[in-house]
């Protein structure tokens, strides 16, 4: 929660660096119209990446389908950071969106099938405080590098979000997979198993008989 919090301040509008200004404004106009495209593509590619991580979750297993999004997340980072034109940066900023959508609606899931009853809130108060925190941080670390000259003033804000999937991966590592998952699994190799009737043409067990 903390990345997308992030995520959502670095590229606000009006925060936006003139460096990053000059480098994608159009030819022969003085307005910035490049902010509107790349502040949009973001969320554009975090509604598809939200809608794409719902359908194929359960299948995936939680850790799989959050390790795909961070992929997606820094691969878009990495995009945004080398970036000298326009359109590069609004294909990043739709990878980015893309697997920050998807991690940010598997994260809550995962978080609260892998947790106590009792700590489920305080887990819910805490992700949204990392989120707050993180795009308090993105706006004053735009606001730090506002008066730096060249592209560092934003390129190095955004490099720094590649912070949060090294950490993320690590804790990975030593954090199990979904228990609702494996039951689901279970559940629905017995049910595969104790009714063969519910296979159509396999066996007349669901047939009606007058």
């Amino acid at each position: 929660m903390a990345w997308f919090g992030y995520d959502q301040g670095v590229f606000s509008v009006s925060s936006s660096p003139p460096t990053l200004r000059n480098g994608f404004q159009r030819p022969g106009t003085r307005t910035f119209l490049a902010s509107r495209p790349v502040v949009s593509r973001y969320w554009l590619g975090a509604f598809f990446g939200a809608i794409c991580a719902f359908t194929v979750s359960d299948k995936l297993r939680r850790k799989k389908s959050v390790t795909l999004g961070l992929i997606c997340s820094s691969v878009g980072a990495i995009l945004q950071i080398v970036s000298w034109y326009l359109p590069q940066m609004l294909v990043g900023r739709i990878i980015n969106g893309f697997g920050m959508g998807a991690t940010s609606s598997v994260c809550p899931v995962y978080q609260a099938e892998c947790s106590k009853p009792s700590v489920r809130g305080k887990l819910v108060v805490v992700g949204s405080l990392c989120n707050t925190a993180a795009f308090c941080l993105s706006n004053w670390m735009n606001y730090a590098l506002y008066f730096e000259g060249g592209p560092l003033q934003w390129r190095f804000a955004l490099a720094l979000q590649l912070i949060f999937p090294i950490v993320v991966t690590i804790t990975l590592c030593f954090v199990p997979e979904s228990p609702r998952c494996f039951s689901c699994e279970i559940a629905t190799r017995r049910l595969n198993t104790s009714s063969p009737g519910l296979k159509a043409g396999t066996s007349t067990y669901m047939t009606p008989r007058w």
